[in-house]
């Protein structure tokens, strides 16, 4: 009898994510077209990356945009005579687009000291918008983060772009699991208004700053520009209480190439898994564990309505999240065993750093 209730905390368990994900999806949350009532000036924050294609692909995109009250600061690691031509190309025919070279500081200045005064100097107007450079965006994107930052009245608003994982079989398997548990522990509604976790997946996704809320409070959470993205996440600007929002970003409005390889997504993503759960190793550990052999612990242990809602909760939650994330639903069912042993490695991959001493 001990058995059965125990076995039932996990029917429960899946019960609640299935909830959740019903939430989401009932939410929609997505960019919403709010109509445009402040053309504040935005300062675009690119850095240089190491894919030139990619890094021209975005430029394009940024000039085609329908919204043109902005500037572009691409903050280069590297001196400007290296950068290729078809990139400085964009700074000399429009004067919206500047590239600085951050090789270059004052004596004793370290580089992100040297960011952190570019920013400084260059957040002068409304809002400062953080991409990546292996994005492709649509046209009205700024457009519609803007609307949505005024609209809601945010001070910072991050979108979870749709990632392309046409290129890897093992990248697919990957980003799905983690979406799936993404959007099946976290009602996207409430973030900002009752909590701010930190989210497993966050390579690649854009991130929007009211300038005036940056200027003041976050600058000294600023190490290097990747670290950008994580301020949000910072004690510092969790103890202000300020709002901020997390959507969902569609395809045609903004896609991210970030994950080249299984193996690069399995160690970014497990860093990502971890800060999720905050570091406890134990508890990623028993949540690897009661996952995997859920469907047979049930199987094995509970009669069969309780194993069919196991079952059900399962598989219908991971096709509205592939839904939500404008996957394959029947990818999501077909591919559901994969998914969690990729999951399983990947909670397992910081725990087996920890065990041996090797850096995350």
């Amino acid at each position: 009898m001990v058995i059965f209730y125990l076995v039932l905390l996990l029917v429960v368990f899946a019960v609640l994510r299935l909830v959740v994900v019903l939430v989401n999806y009932i939410y929609t949350p997505y960019l919403r077209p709010f109509e445009l009532i402040d053309h504040g000036k935005v300062l675009v924050v690119v850095g240089q990356g190491k894919n030139t294609a990619s890094l021209v692909n975005l430029l394009h995109d940024l000039q085609n945009q329908s919204y043109t009250n902005f500037e572009v600061l691409v903050y280069c690691s590297s001196p400007l005579n290296s950068i290729p031509d078809d990139q400085l190309a964009f700074a000399r025919v429009d004067n919206r687009f500047k590239f600085l070279n951050g090789t270059i500081r004052e004596a004793g200045e370290s580089y992100s000291s040297n960011f952190r005064n570019v920013l400084v100097e260059k957040s002068s107007g409304s809002y400062i918008l953080f991409l990546d450079p292996d994005m492709r965006m649509g046209i009205h994107f700024i457009n519609a983060m803007v609307a949505n930052m005024k609209h809601r009245k945010l001070a910072v608003l991050s979108v979870t772009p749709h990632y392309d994982t046409t290129k890897s079989f093992g990248v697919k398997i990957a980003v799905s699991a983690v979406q799936w548990l993404m959007l099946s522990l976290i009602p996207l509604k409430l973030i900002g208004k009752h909590f701010n976790p930190k989210l497993p997946l966050t390579d690649g996704m854009p991130v929007m700053y009211n300038a005036e809320v940056f200027r003041r409070h976050t600058l000294t959470s600023v190490t290097i520009p990747e670290d950008l993205k994580s301020a949000m996440y910072s004690k510092e600007f969790k103890q202000l209480r300020l709002r901020s929002f997390t959507l969902l970003g569609r395809k045609e409005e903004i896609s991210c190439s970030y994950f080249t390889s299984y193996r690069y997504a399995l160690r970014r993503v497990a860093g990502g898994l971890f800060d999720f759960f905050s570091g406890r190793e134990w508890l990623m550990f028993s949540y690897a564990i009661l996952t995997t052999l859920g469907p047979f612990i049930t199987l094995l242990a509970m009669p069969y309505p309780f194993t069919f809602a196991y079952l059900f909760s399962v598989l219908l939650g991971r096709m509205l999240v592939a839904a939500l994330c404008e996957q394959s639903a029947w990818s999501a069912i077909l591919l559901f065993p994969l998914q969690q042993l990729v999951l399983f490695r990947m909670m397992l991959s910081p725990l087996h750093s920890s065990i041996t001493g090797h850096k995350r």
